[in-house]
């Protein structure tokens, strides 16, 4: 007597349902994983985007052009100048401040907003430059520019650190 009144899936249709969804994952995952390290140094250079355009403001702003130590801050910065080596207490610093909100210019500070991988001991430098259209060059110093999560320490070629400001893709100029 044959049932016909049979209302589930067999063990070995689920098998192969299963088989098939863990096939799919397998190959799905890494390149997910890869889309989202890649966010992660587009929100970086989205933050140096950020940076540059708070410096030039603060930079361009006749109020702060008017306090002799904010002028001589930025007048310093033709020299490749590392962030948290802007001194406080002057309008140019509250102003890069007040655009970035941020509490302060420390390494602390920026490295808490960084979302790619990057070294301890990371820092963002600027230079200006000159010109109207790229007037600063702002970078990353040993971030990660693949995207890889772990790059390996001794692979060089993964890593941003420059000594001038030719840039690399976390990098505004």
């Amino acid at each position: 007597m044959k049932r016909t009144d049979n209302k589930g899936f067999s063990l070995i249709e689920l098998v192969i349902v299963i088989a098939i969804m863990a096939v799919l994952v397998g190959i799905m995952a890494p390149q997910l994983m890869r889309y989202v390290e890649r966010s992660k140094v587009a929100a970086d250079l989205d933050l140096m985007e950020g940076l540059n355009h708070a410096i030039v403001m603060a930079a361009s702003d006749p109020s702060v052009q008017e306090e002799a130590s904010s002028l001589a801050v930025i007048n310093s910065l033709v020299n490749k100048t590392a962030l948290e080596n802007i001194p406080s207490g002057n309008r140019f610093y509250n102003e890069i401040l007040k655009t970035m909100s941020w509490p302060d210019l420390s390494q602390a500070t920026y490295q808490s907003h960084l979302s790619s991988y990057h070294a301890s001991d990371t820092q963002i430098f600027m230079q200006f430059k000159g010109g109207i259209l790229n007037p600063m060059a702002i970078w990353i110093s040993k971030s990660d520019v693949t995207g890889n999560k772990n790059p390996s320490p001794d692979d060089v070629s993964t890593w941003v650190d420059l000594d001038d400001s030719s840039c690399h893709l976390i990098c505004v100029k």
